[in-house]
């Protein structure tokens, strides 16, 4: 319904089925025998606070978006985790985005951290490190064809000198 897809695009009706799916109890039994529910669950949670967050559906509540966002990332949800980190980040709590950012570990968080690292926002200044990050979630790129292009052109800003960095055209 969220998307439209064999349905007519409908958002109250996927806040719906959302909220049916993200309120179930995660028991002790799934911990064990299914991770699948677990994170079906969480991706749930995940999209309806997006919903809130939006107003999709629902009626716009950023409290209630993030009491979502957190439910999702208390059962690793990279998704929550990362946006709740970029809030972070805006009320510059860096530091807690940045470990935030690093349990996420995907690539579009890996250049935030880089980006952190460039400034020490959070965390150390080091641009050897952020070039590290940088070419982690570049490498992906080239091996599953999904990499991250963003993190392709911080790269090539350092690489020409942008941040004050020698220029390397190699």
């Amino acid at each position: 319904y969220r998307r439209g897809l064999g349905v007519k695009k409908d958002y109250t009706e996927a806040a719906k089925w959302y909220k049916l799916s993200a309120t179930q109890n995660i028991s002790e039994s799934m911990y064990s025998s299914d991770m699948r529910w677990r994170s079906h669950i969480a991706r749930s949670r995940y999209l309806l606070g997006y919903m809130y967050e939006a107003g999709y559906g629902v009626e716009k509540n950023i409290e209630k978006a993030f009491f979502w966002y957190q439910s999702s990332a208390d059962e690793s949800n990279l998704d929550a985790m990362r946006r709740i980190a970029q809030e972070r980040y805006k009320k510059a709590e860096y530091k807690e985005a940045y470990q935030l950012y690093e349990k996420a570990g995907c690539d579009a968080s890996l250049v935030n951290m880089a980006e952190m690292r460039i400034s020490g926002l959070g965390c150390e200044k080091s641009m050897d490190k952020a070039i590290s990050l940088l070419l982690n979630a570049a490498e992906d790129y080239f091996e599953e064809d999904d990499g991250n292009q963003l993190a392709m052109n911080k790269l090539s800003q350092i690489y020409i000198g942008e941040y004050g960095t020698e220029v390397n055209l190699n």
